[in-house]
């Protein structure tokens, strides 16, 4: 069943794409569209003002801030050592940004050259010392995830580090040293900066400074005149300023950025999939008048994680309890509850999506927990559990997931007879509580592989060295470390089916769904520019002469 259900939302989404593609000026791997492009000329100067919503309250400026869905300004304030152009690409396409080259020394050892004349918004020198600092600053303070294929980190020289990986998993070092987690900064600032001053006024090494800061209600950022690196040519096109200010707004609810663009108080915002039509019309195969619209591919999972912390939830100890969590919920009605359907999303058949690199195909072929709510009955019995005698708390970022999604979900869990305690709180309680297994039984997440293959989206969870206490779930399972260690050492497609099929069988998390990510700009905005897996960056965005911002007024 499912399988037609993927092969029907390939075709769905493979049209929607080629659409986009076909009335609009097109990069790897955005598909933008514009709704009338005769007669503009492009921007050749940047545009004096830019306004973008966010959609999450957590808003964070200062170095060091754990990912969250407004972390979309952190490519401007902060920069790279590389930055990948495109999802997956491989070290040998990614674009020098504070590095200036590398090499590979062997198989698991990198030398990395920066340029000698890197400076942040301060004024502050960046050489290797900051570079060795900001690495091992980030994995522990910032949840910098890809440092945990990193053996050792050491300076050379001035302008030179040896990176040490522990792995040659595929793409892992270019993972680290593009990764969105980690920021770089100079070390003497950084420790004698006050909290205020790095929370608010922070010496950042992008394009942008901050001029500007609310917590919980977005920021204000300002071009660099004086950004460290002159010569065009030598940086990445998402690194470069075509805005001179850029006002961030939270707007959490996607209705209200929906009437925001429409009332043109924002220039550009997230939509989802149900309000495509309102700027899109699919019939024709172009951006209605007045509108850019941009997608992105899904390269994020969507999933349900188990607390399996022992003593700490009564699912840790029982595997039939876990499944009869599974064979209760229905992915297809969860995804369609969040205003997706078959062209703009699609169900998952494994803790991975179907576009990254290593994903085995024979996963496709097997069950994967159909929704039965007569076999979680049943294994609810075979755990000596009667009906509402098991409680279960329910953990999830409120500005990430939506009410309809989580009804959804407690609905089916109390059908099969679970009790649910909903536990909905904002992202900054979320990234708190997630890290916390007395709080949680069931998490929903979303999770990506930044590297674009697999081995990457299961490193990142289950390696227990990014973790205090096991893994993303708490899981603290040899059998577990030992098929991740064979995936990590040689990413086969048989030691991947492995890992991916341990998680299914011991029922230790749920990939759900995978969903493309839209976002709509009034059409003074010619192109958004995306980064990797992560989302637009726009004050690199191309722009029409006769851009006019929302904040210029009408």
């Amino acid at each position: 069943m499912k399988t037609k259900k993927i092969a029907a939302f390939l075709l769905c989404a493979a049209m929607l794409i080629s659409a986009l593609a076909a009335c609009g000026n097109t990069t790897d791997p955005s598909q933008n569209s514009s709704s009338d492009t005769s007669g503009k000329t492009v921007a050749t100067e940047p545009v004096n003002k830019l306004v973008v919503a966010l959609t999450s309250t957590t808003v964070d400026v200062g170095p060091f801030a754990p990912s969250s869905p407004s972390t979309i300004l952190k490519y401007e304030l902060w920069g790279t050592l590389f930055v990948r152009p495109y999802y997956g690409a491989p070290i040998e396409k990614c674009v020098p940004y504070i590095a200036k080259s590398y090499k590979q020394v062997d198989e698991y050892t990198y030398e990395v050259e920066l340029y000698d004349y890197v400076k942040d918004s301060k004024g502050n020198p960046i050489k290797a010392d900051d570079v060795v600092f900001s690495f091992e600053t980030s994995a522990t303070v910032g949840q910098f995830t890809a440092a945990s294929v990193l053996e050792k980190i050491e300076k050379i020289d001035d302008t030179h580090v040896r990176m040490t990986l522990n792995t040659t998993a595929p793409g892992q070092f270019a993972n680290l040293v593009t990764g969105q987690q980690l920021t770089i900064v100079n070390k003497n600032w950084y420790e004698n900066a006050s909290e205020e001053e790095r929370s608010t006024n922070p010496a950042t090494t992008g394009p942008y400074y901050v001029t500007s800061f609310t917590p919980g209600s977005g920021a204000v950022l300002t071009a660099n005149e004086n950004f460290w690196q002159t010569d065009k040519s030598l940086l990445p096109e998402q690194a470069i300023a075509n805005a001179k200010e850029i006002t961030y707004k939270v707007i959490t609810e996607a209705s209200m950025r929906v009437i925001a663009l429409e009332n043109h108080e924002v220039d550009i915002a997230a939509i989802n999939a149900s309000d495509l039509e309102s700027f899109y019309d699919v019939q024709n195969k172009k951006a209605l008048e007045g509108w850019t619209v941009s997608v992105h591919p899904g390269t994020r999972t969507y999933s349900l994680f188990m607390n399996m912390d022992s003593g700490k939830s009564p699912l840790a100890d029982s595997l039939e309890l876990r499944q009869a969590v599974m064979y209760a919920l229905d992915s297809e009605q969860i995804m369609l509850s969040t205003g997706n359907n078959d062209s703009t999303a699609k169900v998952l058949h494994s803790f991975g999506c179907y576009s990254y690199d290593g994903y085995s195909e024979r996963w496709n072929n097997e069950p994967y927990y159909e929704c039965d709510p007569a076999k979680a009955k049943e294994l609810i019995a075979q755990a000596g559990k009667k009906p509402g005698e098991v409680t279960i708390r329910i953990l999830s970022s409120s500005g990430v997931l939506s009410d309809a999604l989580r009804s959804v979900v407690i609905s089916e869990l109390e059908a099969v007879g679970f009790k649910v305690e909903n536990l909905a709180v904002d992202q900054a309680l979320f990234i708190k509580y997630k890290n916390d297994s007395s709080q949680w039984d069931i998490m929903f997440d979303v999770k990506a592989a930044s590297t674009g293959h697999i081995s990457d989206l299961y490193n990142k969870n289950f390696n227990p060295a990014s973790y205090k206490n096991g893994s993303v779930c708490f899981t603290h399972d040899d059998k577990l470390v030992e098929l991740l260690n064979k995936v990590m050492n040689d990413a086969t497609e048989e030691n991947i089916y492995n890992f991916g099929a341990y998680l299914r069988d011991n029922a230790i998390c749920m990939g759900l769904y995978t969903q493309d990510t839209i976002y709509v700009a009034q059409e003074g905005v010619k192109e958004l520019k995306w980064i990797n897996a992560n989302p637009i960056v726009p004050g690199a965005s191309d722009f029409w002469s006769d851009f006019k911002s929302a904040a210029e007024g009408n």
